[in-house]
């Protein structure tokens, strides 16, 4: 405000607070691309980050792994215990999926009883390594449901020899873990 003599004499202002918007926006944002049981991330963010690994690897002439793992009695404990039972489960095995990993490493729920884990700098040996180290993991009972067995099906892809892109590498290791899911049924019938 300017008086006659054209001095200022006062300011009027308006002020928002826009916290609680930026809070909703974050929030939004995280919805979009995270499992809204599991808190991991989902298909969309997994595969942006598999991109991304995919270039970087490339370009120091690394390979990325991807584990691809199914929890096929899934179902099996849906149908027996309940849902809210299967979701527990769900959530015991995304934290029991992020201790097996190293820092770096990053996993998604992918849906169902679908889980992918991505692996930078990773050659066979090193995702060999994880997959093992995931597939003991879940011989031990989960969150005391000693009666409750999980049998993941495992299948690994390395880059570029199994794919040079997210799509192929993806297709690669649920191809992978299918074929160990017939082995593992083959070996034990009555499974």
């Amino acid at each position: 405000m300017r008086s006659e003599s054209g001095d200022v004499e006062g300011m009027i202002g308006v002020a928002t607070d826009v916290s609680e918007r930026h809070k909703l926006q974050k929030e939004f944002e995280y919805r979009a691309f995270h499992d809204p049981l599991t808190g991991l991330p989902n298909r969309d963010l997994f595969m942006d980050r598999l991109e991304h690994a995919l270039v970087k690897a490339e370009r120091r002439g690394e390979s990325v792994a991807v584990i691809y793992m199914d929890l096929g009695n899934l179902k099996a404990v849906n149908d027996s215990m309940g849902h809210e039972a299967g979701d527990d489960l769900l959530v015991s095995v995304a934290e029991r999926l992020k201790e097996c990993l190293r820092r770096g490493d990053s996993c998604a729920r992918l849906g169902g009883g679908e889980f992918a884990v991505l692996i930078e700098e990773a050659g066979a040996e090193k995702a060999a390594e994880v997959s093992r180290r995931i597939s003991a993991a879940f011989r031990k009972p989960l969150s005391g449901r000693s009666t409750t067995v999980i049998a993941p099906s495992i299948g690994t892809a390395l880059s570029p020899k199994d794919g040079e892109n997210p799509k192929e590498l993806i297709k690669a290791a649920d191809r992978a873990m299918y074929a160990a899911k017939a082995r593992s049924e083959a070996e034990n019938p009555e499974a």
